[in-house]
């Protein structure tokens, strides 16, 4: 029979079997053992909250002088207000990254996605869709 074409380890075997595996270090590990709960008390928010008026006050010596509030400069503008149209915005995502109408188009999409929208193709047609 011929020789075998490695180096025999059964020695090294049988002293690692006879050595204990245990960590002392890490101590013995119990699964009955278990951690309180710790219960944390919330503060109220209406101390940092403040609700906001739609309509704006205007101090009495100012309402005298006779300013009044224009109904449409009470209403926040529409955040909306994008340089492209839906449609032209997914032909911008389209064309190649040198191109400008690919950047309008992009910077187009993140005002829409920072307003919590973004925009879907339904049967061709490009819509705006609330992201929830």
């Amino acid at each position: 029979m011929p020789e075998p074409n490695y180096t025999p380890i059964d020695d090294l075997i049988s002293q690692s079997q006879q050595q204990s595996t245990s960590f002392p270090e890490a101590g013995p590990i119990s699964t009955t053992e278990q951690t309180p709960a710790v219960e944390y008390s919330v503060p109220p928010v209406n101390n940092y909250v403040e609700v906001k008026k739609e309509v704006p006050e205007i101090p009495v010596e100012v309402k005298k002088a006779g300013v009044e509030i224009h109904p449409s400069a009470a209403t926040p503008p529409d955040p909306l207000n994008i340089p492209l149209s839906d449609e032209e915005i997914v032909k911008g995502l389209h064309k190649p990254v040198s191109s400008a109408w690919r950047w309008l188009a992009t910077f187009a999409l993140l005002m829409l996605k920072r307003s919590h929208y973004t925009i879907k193709v339904i049967h061709g047609h490009a819509k705006r869709v609330l992201i929830r």
